[in-house]
């Protein structure tokens, strides 16, 4: 099953949120989880979710979490509830939680509209929302490919997916070379980790889908996932933050008129 938390609530401190404090909320849920839950965390080397932060007028929060896993999905359940709270340690305050809404879907049921829909959709429009940046031979990715972002979300879903494998270089590449980049507009962003900053982007793009009917079909079912499992590194720890839209089709432009 999927599942995906959205959380409101406020910051009891002096700070206004910002989105690192997805680093320092990772750290508090984690905290609160039953001690088996945390030692499986623990030993996995990719954790089965996804999570950042964004501010809300003044104090206030909007905590959007990504599960795909049942078991995690009851924990988490379990500790971000309404009237209750997470304290941040290094910040000396609590986040206190106000509304939670949980929506769960299986993973046939998510794929169907993209599998079967009457309308098949060629344009996405990804918004990145907290700091996003990819691994790239050695170094950290100031601008996205669609190698990139295809690469990290097939290998995210087929963790998730015991029927279905996107993670062959094959579906990849034919995924990525069918993408193009037609608009964006981006600014580098750095996001404070662990007493570091990573170095990444922020911003949107729109990203065209050419070739066969089910190859698109695919595609946006792997880039939609995005707003699961978001998109690059650390997603875990409050990175990658997506939001995704099918964005209608462009009407064709005439050809200019010869004198």
């Amino acid at each position: 099953m999927l599942h995906r938390f959205e959380v409101q609530g406020t910051f009891g401190g002096q700070q206004r949120v910002h989105s690192a404090f997805g680093s320092l909320l990772h750290g508090a849920l984690i905290q609160q989880l039953p001690e088996d839950m945390q030692q499986m965390l623990h030993q996995t080397q990719v954790r089965p979710f996804a999570q950042h932060v964004l501010p809300t007028e003044g104090q206030g929060f909007v905590w959007h979490i990504g599960v795909w896993q049942d078991a995690l999905a009851d924990a988490v359940a379990g500790v971000v509830k309404p009237g209750g709270a997470l304290t941040l340690t290094q910040k000396d305050a609590a986040m206190d939680i106000h509304q939670v809404a949980h929506a769960c879907v299986s993973e046939a049921a998510w794929m169907a509209p993209f599998m079967t829909g009457a309308q098949v959709h060629r344009l996405y429009e990804l918004s990145f929302v907290t700091p996003c940046t990819h691994k790239s031979e050695g170094q950290y990715a100031l601008f996205p490919t669609p190698a990139l972002i295809v690469g990290s979300l097939c290998r995210r879903f087929s963790e998730t997916s015991d029927e279905l494998r996107l993670d062959d270089e094959d579906t990849m590449d034919a995924l990525a070379r069918h993408m193009r980049i037609t608009r964006y507009a981006l600014r580098s962003a750095a996001y404070s980790l662990e007493g570091t900053r990573v170095q990444g982007y922020m911003g949107w793009i729109t990203l065209f889908i050419a070739g066969p009917e089910q190859l698109a079909r695919l595609a946006g079912a792997v880039l939609s996932f995005a707003e699961y499992a978001g998109v690059g590194i650390k997603t875990a720890l409050g990175m990658g933050g997506c939001s995704v839209r099918a964005l209608p089709k462009q009407p064709a432009q005439s050809a200019p008129q010869e004198e």
